[in-house]
């Protein structure tokens, strides 16, 4: 890949004391009912708290998560890990993710167990939801006559259920959201409208981080990231949807 491409960051001031932040909704027909690994969670006088939760039903589902967690978003993507990133132990600075994998996770997390009680309001939360399939079928769908051009909608479907990624409260390719397949020549954006793929054997992951700090009325920050990724039976990504928000009062 030889152009550089950017991911497109919706950014939303805020002058209230608290951050509105848009969030992704997303439509699971077919919700995890295998055995769960426990959160983890805490909080404390400062206020928020903090859960990271990974649902998956086996061990294959486990090693799927593992290795999109630590794909290297940063060479496919071609953008950096972080927005505003100075090191690993310098929290002074605002900081937004561009992606979730393992260490944007690791990052927030030491972040959070290192200022708990110092902001008014913190908070850190990541969860990822693992879903395996023998074949999918996932596709881009317009908005509905008369709709806004924001309807739109990404689906995974296959013979045991569909997942339907609902682009709505500002998620989707409208807002921001970019798509990336790969293949045997490497990883190229692919617009939306093109989105009509099939494959087989695959893991469906949906990962969600949000991250926020409240130090005043005017003084806090939200790094808030949604992915989708498809990976095969060897663990190899095949489509990664990704879209940051950041906030800042």
């Amino acid at each position: 890949m030889q152009k550089t491409h950017k991911i497109v960051i919706a950014g939303v001031v805020v002058i209230a004391i608290l951050i509105v932040a848009v969030v992704a909704v997303i439509m699971l027909s077919q919700p995890k009912t295998g055995p769960q690994s426990p959160p983890t969670v805490s909080g404390g006088d400062g206020g928020g708290g903090k859960s990271i939760v990974r649902n998956t039903d086996n061990a294959e589902e486990e090693t799927a998560l593992l290795a999109a967690e630590n794909a290297n978003y940063t060479d496919i993507f071609k953008v950096e890990r972080f927005k505003g990133f100075s090191n690993s132990s310098d929290y002074s600075r605002y900081t937004w993710a561009n992606f979730i994998d393992a260490e944007v996770i690791k990052y927030y997390d030491n972040r959070f167990e290192s200022l708990e009680g110092k902001p008014k309001d913190i908070e850190f939360s990541y969860e990822a939801n693992v879903y395996a399939w023998n074949q999918i079928h996932i596709v881009n769908g317009s908005p509905p006559e008369n709709g806004s051009r924001y309807d739109d909608s990404i689906t995974v479907s296959s013979p045991n259920g569909t997942i339907l990624f609902k682009n709505a409260d500002c998620t989707g390719p409208n807002w921001g959201m970019v798509f990336f397949y790969g293949n045997s020549s490497g990883y190229r954006e692919i617009q939306a409208g093109t989105i009509d793929l099939e494959f087989s054997n695959c893991y469906v992951m949906e990962m969600k981080l949000k991250y926020s700090e409240v130090h005043g009325p005017l003084a806090a920050f939200i790094s808030d990231v949604y992915e989708i990724i498809i990976v095969d039976k060897n663990f190899t990504p095949l489509l990664l949807c990704v879209q940051s928000i950041y906030a800042i009062s």
